[in-house]
């Protein structure tokens, strides 16, 4: 391939990304490392990040999957739409599977091999866990199963240093099933993810010692983030969402800034709203769909979507 050819191909996928979700993203970074101050990056006692915890900056997970949930669909729908028949169906279908094994796997079992070898080499300090509870994570891992692993061991057991793989195992569910479920409900797949936005949205999560389990499990599943995301890109097909343009903004710098900051405080309260010593498990699905959604409309008031993004 030729070296313009190249630089052609790059600056084609860099027009096709969205500029608000980029944006988006960069809240959803700070918000999770934000949350995650207390109890994986700072190891001494703090009064400031132990007040985080109290706030609803968790809520930066549930924006992560909102926006893989309408990037994927917003690229991949148009294009298994367009298939002729059921074989051509299944080659875009599976080339898709494949480039999203090629650009996940490789580095995502790095991280579940990397603390099996520092429990055993490294751990004088039992920071690294247990070999047992490293090795069931990094399986589990492998499997695209660790949301239910975490779910299962989360309260009753050891969870694994690599515990965070259970976001990454949620992403590839959704992208073996989005397919699947395109194909086999063709115009009735909105009526699904409508249904699972619902039940995620009205899903009592309040914790008691008798529905643990099943709040974690919803925690960990958060289909209600995912399916908002992908009936938002379903939406952005029809002339309706360009009612939403933020046209009255024009161009004032000054009343994006705002806005944008109106919507990290919305993130973040209703996330609060949940927010107790369990606060990682509770109401997590079911108010996700409400942050994507406010955090979706106030950042089209920023910005406004103009193109379909890059995968």
């Amino acid at each position: 391939m030729h070296v313009s050819d190249i630089r052609s191909n790059t600056q084609s996928r860099a027009a096709g990304r969205i500029g608000e979700l980029e944006v988006l993203r960069t809240v959803a970074v700070f918000m999770v490392l934000l949350e995650h101050l207390n109890t994986n990056l700072i190891f001494w006692p703090c009064h400031f990040t132990a007040q985080l915890q109290q706030t609803g900056v968790w809520t930066g997970v549930d924006l992560f999957f909102a926006i893989s949930g309408f990037v994927i669909a917003r690229s991949l729908l148009p294009t298994l739409t367009g298939a002729r028949d059921a074989g051509h169906f299944a080659r875009l279908t599976m080339e898709f599977w494949i480039r999203r094994v090629w650009r996940i796997w490789p580095s995502s079992w790095f991280w579940l091999a990397a603390p099996l070898l520092l429990c055993l080499v490294f751990n004088r300090s039992g920071v690294y866990g247990s070999f047992p509870a490293n090795w069931s994570m990094a399986v589990a891992g492998v499997l695209n199963l660790a949301n239910f692993h975490c779910a299962i061991v989360f309260v009753h057991g050891e969870i694994g240093t690599a515990f965070v793989q259970w976001s990454l195992s949620l992403e590839e569910q959704f992208y073996l099933l989005l397919p699947i479920a395109a194909f086999l409900l063709r115009r009735h797949l909105p009526w699904l993810l409508g249904g699972i936005f619902l039940f995620a949205f009205f899903t009592p999560t309040h914790y008691t010692t008798l529905d643990i389990d099943w709040t974690v499990l919803c925690a960990m599943i958060c289909g209600g983030s995912v399916a908002a995301g992908v009936l938002l890109a379903l939406w952005s097909f029809h002339p309706s969402y360009q009612l939403c343009a933020p046209t009255i903004l024009g161009r004032s710098r000054l009343a994006r800034i705002a806005v944008l900051i109106g919507a990290i405080a919305l993130l973040v309260s209703l996330g609060r709203r949940n927010c107790a010593s369990w606060h990682i498990i509770l109401g997590r699905s079911h108010s996700s769909p409400r942050y994507w959604y406010g955090s979706a409309r106030m950042t089209r008031a920023i910005y406004g979507a103009r193109a379909a993004p890059a995968v």
